[in-house]
Order: C-alpha cells, then sequence, then structure tokens
C-alpha cells in the first residue's frame, strides 16, 4: 500500500542517492540507442546504484562515476593511485543551497 510516509521515504531516497544520467531509448528488444544518447542529454533521469551511493564527497574526488557502452552499466573508475584502505570518493556535482531542502 502506498502511504504518504512510503511515499516520502521513496522520493528522500531517490534525491539523495540517485545518479542522474541521459534518459537513453531502447530499441524493441531492449539494447539501448547510444548513438542517439547526445540527443536525449537534456532529458535525464534518475537512477539507483547500490554500493556507488555509499561513496562520500570530495571536491577532489579519487573517482569518476560513468556508463558503460553499449549496455549502459555504470562503473567506478579512479582518477589516480589508490592506496589499499583510502576511502573511495566521487564530486556530487554542484551541490544545492540548503533551503532547496525544504
Amino acid at each position: 500500500v502506498l502511504t504518504l510516509e512510503n511515499w516520502l521515504w521513496a522520493d528522500s531516497i531517490v534525491r539523495s542517492r540517485g545518479f542522474t544520467v541521459p534518459n537513453v531509448p531502447r530499441n524493441s528488444i531492449g539494447e539501448l540507442h547510444w548513438k542517439v544518447r547526445a540527443e536525449h542529454d537534456d532529458n535525464p533521469t534518475n537512477v539507483l546504484c547500490p554500493l556507488l551511493d555509499m561513496l562520500n564527497h570530495e571536491s577532489s574526488p579519487n573517482c569518476i562515476w560513468d556508463l558503460e557502452y553499449p549496455n549502459g552499466s555504470m562503473v567506478l573508475k579512479a582518477t589516480r593511485a589508490i592506496k589499499a584502505g583510502d576511502e573511495l570518493s566521487l564530486s556530487y556535482g554542484q551541490l544545492r543551497e540548503p533551503s532547496t531542502l525544504l
């Protein structure tokens, strides 16, 4: 049953943990049309990616995420050498003002 409490919980999860990716269409058998990706960069969608969403923000991160072609998998790539035990970090991009959370 979808209650207001459940909706608010789900909305907060997508807003706080979601990644914005291009909304790339699929063909009739489900393959992604990466050739037309540039045409859809202005119509992004949010996705959840467990584990990747646990990385903390750094202004100078040691990792970036990207989409792997042609299947659309999200991949994590190191931007520099990372020692064993070092924390992995991403840039969350331009962060919004706290007032937008209200």
